[in-house]
């Protein structure tokens, strides 16, 4: 059962995949959190930050694992 799902999400997490949640995070991080900050939401501002690192990190994390060990 587990080897199943590891493959499954092994087939379905491309670098493609990758690329696109890192590039999401890079955006939480440099863009939607300066926005927030500008309407004064500086605790959201902090919220949405660790969303987009924990994106990054996530997916860089998953992908090592998956591919590449």
């Amino acid at each position: 059962m587990a080897n199943i799902i590891y493959e499954h999400v092994l087939d379905a997490f491309t670098l493609t995949t990758a690329v696109v949640f890192i590039i999401s995070g890079l955006f939480l991080v440099f863009i939607d959190s300066n926005a927030m900050v500008r309407k004064n939401l500086k605790r959201e501002a902090v919220l949405v930050k660790v969303a987009g690192i924990l994106y990054i990190i996530g997916s860089l994390i998953l992908f090592i694992y998956l591919h590449l060990l």
